[in-house]
């Protein structure tokens, strides 16, 4: 199923002439991708938060047909077609289709594509379960940093000493006395709604409710933004949401095994934000795996040309998990067997980007995948983006900053 493309707002300023030459661009593409030319798919997922169906996919390409028009002095937007392709008798995917230019000179069909998963954590992650997975998470981490300045990670098939990154330790302080402080408010609010004004006294009640209603929004805020992060991530300590980081990765797999499975891309570009870093690495990982096992022809490594990750916490996580479980030599063999990523390096996508931001206290450089002593051009590359320079709010900030796309663009 095929819909018209549609016009998408510029920020650019057109003069007459222009605005004609974007109309005959716009009529143009329909006849331009019924060509026969190279394809490359791009998969966005998104990272924590309240998102709705679509708006990943919408935000990814119209950022990136903007960011290709400044790349190239052009006043003139790419057009988009939007498609429902068809994967098999029972699955389809939306998507955006374009026509771009490469480095070469040489025009590609870019298909982008989302990978959605919010609807999968709605309502099943409670406000105690994302303050009590966090201060566990960090306070144990902030006492036994004192002991563990360096320690060993199993990745390339050995014992490698990794150091303990202040960076780290610093947003675990900082993060521990600030969810402590949430929790100590909340539930002291409580008590003195409980025992101050009772409920029979309704005027006095009355005199909470600012309070209460800021309590609430906290409340929400925590619980719609690291809820993701404690339903996904918490499994590795526990069982409780063991159900919904499996259909998360579900639903990833399905989209990335689809585009896969389409041998017509011979390029891939998988680009993951915040917790969809996370995700877009255990589902990398997973086709890679099957691909050994079950031999499915996939070849994801070759075909990956990029696999951009920003707003990462993925030291983070490895950081937290290596120094609080305890070393069990076959279990860290049997973890690593299942990360070809961290196996051998001609097991990884052809690049591995990490774009972060010193004001984003979420990310930062991705240190603990690689091999200390071995130079490889597929080594994490991190980039800091200067531009994400708000305090907290830069963790998204990249959706909207020239790095992440021209980055993307380089590859395609």
């Amino acid at each position: 199923m095929e819909y018209k493309y549609t016009d998408i707002k510029s920020d650019i300023p057109r003069s007459q002439e222009e605005d004609k030459n974007f109309q005959a661009e716009a009529e143009s593409t329909a006849e331009k991708l019924s060509g026969q030319r190279r394809k490359t798919a791009i998969i966005a997922v998104h990272g924590m938060g309240r998102q709705t169906k679509f708006e990943t996919l919408s935000l990814f390409a119209e950022n990136l047909g903007k960011s290709y028009s400044l790349q190239n002095n052009s006043n003139i937007l790419p057009q988009y077609n939007i498609k429902l392709k068809k994967f098999s008798d029972k699955y389809y995917l939306a998507m955006a289709e374009t026509i771009l230019k490469n480095t070469d000179n040489e025009e590609i069909e870019v298909n982008v594509f989302e990978s959605y998963w919010a609807p999968l954590t709605q309502g099943k992650v409670k406000f105690r379960d994302v303050i009590s997975f966090f201060i566990t998470s960090t306070l144990s981490s902030v006492i036994r940093w004192g002991q563990i300045k360096k320690f060993k990670r199993r990745i390339f098939d050995k014992l490698i000493t990794m150091k303990a990154n202040k960076g780290v330790f610093i947003y675990l302080i900082i993060t521990f006395f600030i969810l402590l402080g949430i929790a100590c408010a909340v539930y002291s609010v409580a008590l003195i709604a409980q025992d101050i004004y009772p409920i029979k006294n309704p005027y006095k009640s009355l005199a909470l409710l600012p309070l209460a209603a800021i309590i609430y929004l906290v409340r929400w805020f925590f619980v719609e933004f690291f809820g993701d992060v404690s339903a996904y991530i918490s499994p590795y300590k526990s069982f409780k949401f063991n159900e919904i980081r499996d259909a998360i990765q579900k639903a990833s797999y399905e989209v990335f095994e689809s585009v896969y499975s389409d041998k017509s891309y011979d390029r891939i570009i998988i680009a993951g934000h915040s917790l969809g870093s996370v995700i877009s690495y255990d589902v990398l990982n997973s086709l890679i795996r099957n691909d050994e096992i079950y031999n499915t022809g996939y070849d994801v490594p070759k075909r990956t040309k990029a696999f951009v990750t920003f707003g990462s916490f993925l030291d983070k996580i490895v950081f937290n998990f290596e120094i609080q479980q305890k070393k069990l030599a076959l279990r860290d063999g049997i973890l690593a067997a299942l990360q070809p990523m961290i196996r051998d390096y001609n097991l990884r996508p052809q690049k591995w980007i990490n774009i972060y931001a010193n004001a984003d206290i979420f990310s930062g450089q991705l240190d603990y995948f690689d091999d200390p002593e071995t130079s490889s051009d597929k080594r994490v590359q991190n980039i800091k983006d200067k531009e994400c320079r708000f305090p907290v709010l830069a963790h998204i900030q990249y959706w909207k900053k020239k790095l992440l796309y021209k980055t993307v663009l380089k590859y395609i």
